[in-house]
């Protein structure tokens, strides 16, 4: 089961005072939650509003939706379960962490070549659009920069 723990959406008030309508979905996204898989009991989906929730994607997409695919087959076909929930839980916590460490290679990728392209630009001033902090402290934050799509 996949579930979401209900997010902390800021105060509406602070919500409202960001006048770019792309910058507020960019604050409000990041109050959602991170799923969380359970393998052995049914869980809630505080955004849905469901009592109990699995995700059935297009199994290339991810290994653990395949494996939900899989065991779905086995018992509607009156087999009964392929893998028990510890197995299960085993299989989809190691494939986590293969699918985490993949994207953080993708995201590094992508970081390398940004850099390269505003590298070769840097005489270049950018108009973009403040989206969040990162690290106010630092004086780091995220930013939408239209004209490349980034």
């Amino acid at each position: 089961y996949r579930m979401h723990y209900k997010p902390v959406i800021p105060n509406e008030g602070d919500i409202s005072e960001i006048e770019n309508e792309f910058s507020r979905s960019a604050n409000l996204t990041k109050s959602f939650t991170r799923a969380v898989l359970d393998c052995s009991r049914p869980r809630s989906h505080a955004s849905l509003g469901l009592p109990y929730y699995t995700q059935l994607s297009s199994p290339i997409r991810r290994f653990n939706d395949n494996l939900v695919h899989l065991q779905m087959k086995s018992v509607m076909r009156g087999e009964g379960v392929l893998f028990e929930a510890k197995a299960l839980a085993e299989l989809a916590e190691a494939a986590y962490f293969v699918e985490r460490e993949i994207k953080q290679i993708s995201q590094q990728c992508d970081q390398y070549w940004m850099a390269m392209y505003f590298r070769e630009r840097m005489e270049r001033i950018w108009e973009c659009t403040f989206l969040s902090w990162k690290s106010q402290v630092h004086g780091m934050g995220y930013v939408q920069i239209d004209e490349v799509g980034l």
